[in-house]
């Protein structure tokens, strides 16, 4: 087996066990069925391929009403995911498709509406103006991102990211000047944060950046360089921008974090000229999704920042870039989970209404079909060049209308 082949197997394995482990842990502490169900499929789960029992119990609870969402919540939490349902089957819910397909802006009120419900201040401090206590609430964050992402991906599923990645920066190296200066107006969404790290040569490889920040006669820096995949650049009033400041070879220890305040600008275009001549440009990228939030290419030209925009040391910048992303990706699999809901709900209320032969979809058997032990898996290292072997079981006559039998 090729080496690469092997490693991959061996992450998602360990990954996989990881999951079963902690799902069994939160099983145990709930006494749910469904829980206990889905316990037993994570621990079963050994390939992408597979299938158990268990996987077809929690679809039978699933019609009847069962839902995992709150096992385990206290009454804090349930609280909080019912206000936030409420507020996105209202204001989200009812315009998610008409964004989508227009490729139109964040509407200003749903913007509003997050804020004045808190979600953009859950990781700043009190004493800025957030609602963070002694430890981190990551619970009421996955809820607020999985109930925005449930309603409408496009228009709310990252809405929280950003200034959460942000914040988390600030907290660990800012001074207490520009803390006082940008975390009360996060927390308030007064002020709307981008985060510009990924180039075109440079994604998941962070350290091998090129975008120069150079320091300028005046004390302040000096930016060229192109970004990409920035969501939500135009509307921001603060940009993130990790930039390489050491010298080319400098790997990791040669970047450093900056924070741009700009204007905030609507559309899939705009523009920053200052008054020496340097620019930023931006200009949306078409995307097959998340068409709301939009996400941008950026063009710095000689794009002039004061002393105070150096978050923490020169050179620093990598690491506080990355403990940022850990509280980004923890939202990323919250965003996962909310459309998977927004799925799961909408499947099982069309099997309820849509009527075939006298009776719902819900109340036909269907046929179990898996591939065959030995059919190509398209997996990294199996071949991909012939489609699978199904085993189909036939249902049961006396679920399944006569001549839609499956062999």
């Amino acid at each position: 087996m090729d080496a690469d082949v092997e490693l991959y197997l061996r992450v998602w394995g360990s990954a996989r066990d990881a999951a079963a482990s902690a799902t069994a842990e939160w099983a145990t502490a709930a006494r749910e069925p469904l829980a206990e169900a889905i316990a037993r499929g994570a621990a079963a789960d050994r390939s992408a391929e597979g299938f158990d029992a268990a996987f077809e119990e929690v679809a039978g609870l699933l019609p009847d009403g069962a839902s995992p969402e709150n096992i385990g919540l206290g009454e804090e939490h349930r609280l909080l995911r019912t206000t936030l349902r409420d507020f996105a089957e209202r204001r989200l819910g009812p315009r998610a498709g008409e964004i989508h397909r227009g490729d139109l802006d964040v509407p200003d009120d749903v913007i509003r509406g997050v804020a004045e419900l808190g979600l953009f201040g859950l990781s700043v401090p009190e004493q800025y103006g957030g609602t963070l206590g002694e430890r981190p609430d990551h619970v009421a964050m996955l809820i607020g991102t999985e109930e925005l992402a449930r309603a409408s991906l496009a228009a709310g599923g990252s809405l929280m990211t950003r200034p959460e990645i942000l914040v988390r920066a600030l907290l660990t190296a800012a001074t207490e000047e520009q803390k006082q200066r940008w975390l009360p107006g996060i927390a308030t969404g007064d002020l709307l944060v981008a985060v510009a790290v990924t180039e075109p040569d440079a994604g998941s490889d962070v350290a091998a950046l090129r975008c120069r920040a150079s320091r300028h006669e005046s004390g302040g820096w000096s930016i060229t360089g192109t970004k990409l995949w920035c969501t939500f650049a135009a509307k921001a009033h603060l940009l993130m921008i990790l930039c390489r400041t050491g010298t080319v070879d400098s790997g990791h220890r040669g970047l450093s974090l900056f924070v741009a305040e700009k204007s905030s600008f609507a559309g899939h275009d705009f523009e920053v000229r200052q008054g020496h001549g340097g620019t930023l440009r931006g200009r949306a990228i078409p995307t097959l999704g998340y068409r709301g939030l939009h996400t941008f290419e950026l063009a710095l030209e000689d794009y002039r920042l004061p002393p105070e925009a150096l978050i923490g040391e020169e050179g620093g910048g990598f690491y506080l870039q990355m403990e940022g992303f850990s509280t980004g990706r923890l939202q990323t699999a919250a965003r996962a989970v909310g459309v998977m809901q927004a799925a799961v709900r909408d499947a099982v209320a069309y099997t309820r209404s849509r009527i075939v032969f006298g009776r719902p979809v819900a109340e036909h058997g269907l046929a179990d079909c898996m591939p065959s032990a030995s059919s190509p898996t398209g997996r990294p290292g199996g071949s991909t060049r012939a489609p699978p072997t199904l085993r189909c079981r036939p249902a049961s006559p006396s679920s399944t209308p006569a001549g839609w039998r499956s062999t």
